[in-house]
């Protein structure tokens, strides 16, 4: 949700309440929304994608700073945290 509130503000301003209970509407039943929606699906992956992205330039006071980008990036890491142990 933190993406897509970034999405929203920078990216492309949506209806923001209707927006809301369509995604918790979808994640819902997620798996089976999945795979009769998957329009909806690849549109999620959007806003997460460009709202990470944005995210980062935003807590960067408008730049692109290097570590604000790793730190990012490893909040999607899932492999990193099956290497540990």
């Amino acid at each position: 949700m933190e993406y897509f509130g970034v999405f929203q503000r920078l990216v492309c301003p949506v209806p923001v309440e209707t927006t809301k209970k369509e995604i918790e509407a979808f994640l819902s039943d997620a798996r089976k929304n999945s795979q009769l929606y998957p329009a909806t699906l690849a549109l999620f992956f959007g806003f997460i994608a460009l709202g990470a992205q944005h995210s980062v330039w935003d807590k960067s006071g408008g730049r692109w700073d290097a570590n604000a980008i790793e730190i990012e990036t490893q909040k999607g890491n899932v492999y990193s945290r099956c290497m540990r142990g």
